[in-house]
């Protein structure tokens, strides 16, 4: 019997959202094709109980931790989702092959991908814009796919219907996807303020996870327009195939949005498993020209494309289709036809399965060598091991924004490799109590919490440091593994002048920095 071609999926989530749908339709459909899964989260121990049926589902925050389970099992293939952390670490544990499939085109090129072996798109434009930014890796588009099996037009789901108190005449407008504040779900509850006043036989049904505290401001502003009795919450469950079945009219309102901070965002959709759902399902859609949108939703088609910010074309879409049955139907068959000729979930498997495949081929090897090479420029590419030889006289500095337990083990080895080192430690504030053992350490520099990391509040630390011509700085940094993650980091480091600078990241893993 071969060995099984074993795969570590690294994300943040496994719960619910349109890229745990994905995961979850490759491992089921390749489980039983001589595959093994491993199921990483490194955010939150929770997984849905589908996933655990697929494979070994583990929750690994520590970096060090993650990279001695991907070498322990052997894992020839790590696959991510615009999750550049687990791409460096799946790097460094010497994962053969790392994929990463392009999330939302507002994130899908933010970051670096210099340890990726292959990226999938799931859309045209996605492709074409990874074909020409990354020219030397492997780009493949993959559809998503839905399960038709699932996702039907058929009956809807009564028992459910009754439990939620919707009358036979009313009209059901349904959202699914997170209750997140880049949704925009405020500008509709607006909108379906406007609905309800000209249409009472209308409910809205908002279906999908809670970000922290959006559902709460949501209830405020719906209890302030008295819709309280119009507007149902419905927690995310595996099955979202029973709950859009009651939809009549599918919206998104994804767009301009602001963050607590009040820095102003947008958002950009990727290839979303919502629309497609819903599409498969026969559901016409209202939705906003948003990143990939407008891939799958033809205006006047299968649904309405309306500006992001154009909430009032939104309104008289919606009202559109809440008085025309007929176009309801229409525009819903017309998605339907869509999904089966391009979004067939056996394809996209199939797709996977090649795809997986080919990577850990020879004939892949060859076209696309191991991106060691491209590495070399990178801090990733450079292990730094203290050598054993004694040297005299250095100045070094330890930048301490990790843990205790590293800053010990490295100030002891700085103390065994050096001799009378000219030793400083610039800390925070709240760690200062804990570096009077250090007896050896010359002087200590100190910065407070409205300063972390500010290159303009920490001018005149830096120009301090810089006076003292370092020959070593290492800095201590609990869980860094990709530069564009902590730019702010990465330019106060920049700053510091050192002939030799080493980051040191949690289970005392070491790297030569390179700018």
């Amino acid at each position: 019997m071969s060995k099984p071609i074993r795969i570590a999926i690294i994300s943040p989530i496994f719960y619910s959202g349109g890229i745990p749908t994905t995961f979850l339709a490759i491992a089921e459909g390749l489980k039983d094709r001589g595959y093994e899964f491993h199921m990483i989260n490194s955010f939150v121990d929770e997984f849905q109980d589908r996933f655990r049926k697929c494979g070994n589902c583990v929750y690994i925050h520590d970096n060090s931790e993650i990279i001695k389970y991907l070498q322990d099992n052997e894992i020839d293939i790590v696959q991510t989702n615009g999750f550049p952390r687990a791409n460096y670490i799946a790097y460094v544990a010497g994962v053969p092959r790392i994929i990463e499939r392009l999330s939302g085109m507002d994130w899908a090129f933010h970051y670096e991908k210099h340890p990726v072996s292959c990226i999938i798109a799931s859309t045209d434009q996605g492709y074409k814009k990874a074909q020409y930014t990354y020219p030397h890796k492997y780009v493949v588009k993959i559809h998503n796919g839905i399960d038709l099996s699932n996702f039907t037009p058929h009956k809807k789901n009564i028992e459910l219907i009754n439990k939620l108190k919707i009358k036979k005449n009313e009209i059901v407008i349904g959202y699914c996807g997170r209750i997140a504040p880049e949704k925009c779900l405020d500008k509709l509850v607006n909108v379906f303020d406007r609905v309800i006043k000209s249409v009472q036989n209308t409910k809205l049904v908002l279906f999908g996870p809670p970000y922290k505290g959006c559902i709460e401001s949501l209830k405020q502003q719906i209890e302030t327009l008295h819709l309280s009795d119009h507007i149902i919450f419905i927690a995310p469950n595996e099955y979202p195939e029973n709950i859009i079945n009651i939809f009549d009219i599918g919206v998104i309102t994804s767009g301009t949005y602001t963050l607590s901070n009040g820095e102003t965002r947008i958002k950009k959709e990727g290839l979303s498993n919502s629309i497609l759902e819903q599409m498969a399902t026969a559901i016409p859609m209202v939705v906003t020209d948003s990143g990939e949108n407008n891939f799958l939703i033809k205006n006047g088609y299968n649904g309405y494309l309306v500006g992001m910010e154009d909430m009032d074309s939104f309104y008289d879409r919606l009202m559109i289709l809440i008085k025309d049955e007929h176009l309801r139907k229409k525009m819903g068959k017309n998605g339907r036809k869509n999904i089966e000729k391009h979004f067939n979930r056996k394809d996209m498997i199939d797709c996977y399965d090649n795809l997986y495949r080919y990577v850990i081929s020879n004939e892949f090897s060859h076209k696309y060598p191991h991106p060691d090479h491209k590495m070399i420029h990178h801090y990733l590419g450079n292990r730094f091991a203290f050598s054993g030889n004694y040297e005299k006289q250095k100045n070094i500095l330890v930048f301490r924004s990790g843990s205790k337990e590293i800053t010990d083990s490295i100030i002891h080895n700085i103390e065994k490799q050096f001799h009378e080192p000219n030793t400083w430690l610039l800390c925070h504030e709240k760690s200062l109590p804990e570096t009077q053992q250090y007896k050896k350490i010359k002087n200590t520099l100190v910065y407070g919490l409205s300063d972390s990391f500010d290159g303009t509040k920490m001018q005149d630390i830096v120009k301090t440091i810089n006076q003292q011509n370092l020959d070593y700085l290492f800095f201590i940094f609990n869980d860094f593994m990709a530069k564009d993650e902590n730019q702010n980091v990465v330019d106060i480091v920049n700053a510091i002048k050192a002939d030799k600078k080493i980051l040191v990241s949690k289970g005392n893993i070491s790297f030569l920095w390179t700018e």
